[in-house]
This record gives structure tokens, C-alpha cells and sequence, in this order.
């Protein structure tokens, strides 16, 4: 499960699901790798399992990168055995790298996980700890650098940095506060940059993605964004033509091999908008969730953007529907917004 990062009121819809997901009568254990403050934030997530499952519900594990050669220590081994889940707590993507598998190597703390995983025992991470689990990994950089500068190959210069992530979900990159925090452009780039991952995912935050095998389903405030690059023609190694895009909204049903969407039961077809809207910064705090809500409730076929350097158009595909459903906006855009098929232009300026 793909938590894309919590606000200040988390959405206990994602939490709920862990609890739903368990294997056995374990305890849900709760790692901190990915924090700097790994005390502060595993009593947290430890107390909200416990708030809805009952005392005892969640356990915890303390793995930091201060003490990161416990990952190799044998106890750890047996804790992680009687774990019925997992919950990664928020962070930094480099910091759990570091922990679990220093200079690309796997710990026994990560093979006991990762058994207990092919088990079945439900696998959580959040915010930058879910971005790990892919088999590439987003370690720094924005979206303005990365379309402006592309994928650089050492820390300390422009553009994105990208490691070998842990694999869970071995063809996808995974980037969480997807609208929230403006994300589209290191997605894109990230994506068309790597020669071994076509398709990525952006989880919005106070959202979570349920994955199972090539079934996934939306949980939670917002969407998630689907990018698939596998047909697309690269330019210039971090641009291309016609990249394949569906926003999931929650409640949705999506297949991550087709991108076909089910939506939610309880959705309805969204209505054109009327009235005009400031034009959207796509790479801005919840611009790309603007410029997706606007194109959706609109009559026209496209919407095209300059942004650093670069031009990003996208187009809504000939079988493109949007749907929404009731309940509380996001950012005034309709409650679980559901648009797509669209296609996607990111080409250089006059390219």
C-alpha cells in the first residue's frame, strides 16, 4: 500500500486498511527508517493503529540509520517474524535506502520483511518511504530542475538523482504529495529518463493506492496519477510524445497494465464548468489538479503549458470520460475526479 503523504488532518481511511489487510494475529509493526525524528513519528503511527484496531494492534521496530547495523542483527529477524503487516513511516527516501540496503546490498531485516510480504502480510510505506518501493527510487530534485536539467549522476548538482529502490513494485517509480506538492515534472522526466521503469505512479497526499498484483484500488481525499511511457517517443532522453495518463480518483479501480479505470460505483459524469479560471501553474502546489479539472470540464481537446524550458500539452484521448462523486472538494476541484485517458506532450520549446 502507496500512502502519498499525510496533511495536518490525515484522512484514517488508509490506516483502516492496513488493519483490514493483516495477516494473522500479529501485531502491524511500525518502522521508522525513512525519519529523522524516528521516535516522535513511530509513537504517532503506532498510536493512531492502536486508536482503531484496539491496544496491542501495532508494535514497533526501531531501525534508524543512526544504528543502522541492527538491520543486520539476528533479533531483528525474529521481531519481524511475528509482524501480521508493516507500516513505514514518512521521511527520507535516502535515509531507509541507507538502512535496509547500504551501498545496494539487502539486510537481513529487509529479507525478513520482504518474506513475510510474499507471505502475505500487507506491506504499507508513506511519503517518501512508499517511494522507495519501486525499482527506481526519486532521491532529490523538483520538478522545475528536472525538466529544465534532466537526471544527474551525483549529489550536489542540478536536476533529479535517482538510486535502485527496493523493488517491491519492480516496474514503477512512485511519487507521493503528488498535486500537493507540484510533482508532475520529476514523475515525467523520472520516467522517460530510465531505461528499465515505464510507468509511474503519483499518490496524492491524504490518499493511498491499494496494490494487488496488476489490480489497484484509490483509498482516501484525492487521486492518484498513472503515467505510462511504454509506447512514448523519447526526445532528448528526459522529453517525449504521447505518453499515456489516467488520474484515479478515490474510490476507483485501475489495472496498472492497461491504465483502464472502474470507477467508483457511487460516481456520476462530471458537468462542464462554467465561468472562466486563472490559468493554472502545472508545476505549482496543485496546479496539475487544476489543469486536469479544468481540461475535464471543459469543451476544448487540449491545454498547453511553458514551464522551464520545456512545453507540456496534454490532450484528452478519444475515449476520454470524467466522472466525480459526492462529498468534500480538493482544492475546489470535484471529490473523487476521475478523467482520462489523456495523452501527454513534454517536448523542449520549439521541439
Amino acid at each position: 500500500m502507496l500512502v502519498g503523504g499525510e496533511s495536518s488532518s490525515p484522512d484514517s481511511s488508509a490506516y483502516r486498511t492496513i488493519l483490514q489487510a493483516r495477516l494473522g494475529r500479529g501485531p502491524v509493526c511500525v518502522l521508522p527508517a525513512a525519519s529523522s525524528a524516528p521516535t516522535t513519528v513511530m509513537e504517532t503511527a503506532r498510536a493512531t493503529l492502536d486508536a482503531l484496531g484496539g491496544a496491542g494492534t501495532a508494535s514497533t521496530i526501531f531501525l534508524t540509520l543512526e544504528d543502522a547495523q541492527r538491520a543486520q542483527d539476528p533479533q531483528i529477524g525474529q521481531e519481524i517474524a511475528r509482524c501480521s503487516g508493516f507500516f513505514f513511516t514518512d521521511g527520507k527516501p535516502a535515509r531507509m535506502l541507507d538502512v535496509l540496503m547500504p551501498e545496494g546490498d539487502t539486510t537481513l531485516a529487509l529479507r525478513a520483511i520482504l518474506s513475510r510480504y510474499r507471505a502475505g502480510a500487507v506491506l504499507a510505506a508513506n511519503g517518501a518511504a512508499a517511494m522507495t518501493m519501486g525499482r527506481v527510487t526519486i532521491v532529490e530534485g523538483d520538478s522545475r530542475d528536472a525538466i529544465s536539467q534532466g537526471v544527474r549522476t551525483e549529489e550536489g548538482s542540478e536536476g533529479l538523482l535517482l538510486r535502485r529502490g527496493i523493488g517491491v513494485l519492480p516496474r514503477v517509480i512512485v511519487d507521493p504529495r503528488f498535486f500537493a506538492e507540484g510533482r508532475v515534472g520529476r514523475l515525467l522526466v523520472s520516467v522517460l529518463a530510465s531505461d528499465s521503469v515505464s510507468l509511474g505512479l503519483g499518490v496524492d497526499v491524504n490518499t493511498a493506492l491499494v496494490v494487488d498484483g496488476d489490480s489497484a484500488r484509490v483509498v482516501g481525499g484525492s487521486g492518484v496519477v498513472a503515467i505510462n511511457a511504454r509506447n512514448t517517443a523519447r526526445v532528448e532522453g528526459r522529453f517525449g510524445r504521447d505518453v499515456r495518463l489516467v488520474l484515479a480518483g478515490a474510490g476507483d479501480r485501475f489495472d496498472l497494465s492497461s491504465l483502464a479505470v472502474t470507477p467508483a460505483e457511487d460516481k456520476t459524469p462530471l458537468g462542464r464548468r462554467g465561468g472562466r479560471r486563472r490559468r493554472p501553474d502545472p508545476l505549482g502546489r496543485w496546479g496539475f489538479l487544476h489543469v486536469i479539472g479544468d481540461l475535464a470540464a471543459s469543451d476544448t481537446a487540449e491545454a498547453s503549458f511553458t514551464v522551464a524550458g520545456a512545453t507540456l500539452t496534454l490532450y484528452k484521448a478519444p475515449d476520454f470520460t470524467a466522472m466525480r462523486r459526492a462529498g468534500q472538494r480538493v482544492e475546489d476541484e470535484p471529490p473523487g475526479l476521475s478523467a482520462g485517458p489523456f495523452t501527454l506532450d513534454l517536448l523542449p520549446v520549439g521541439g
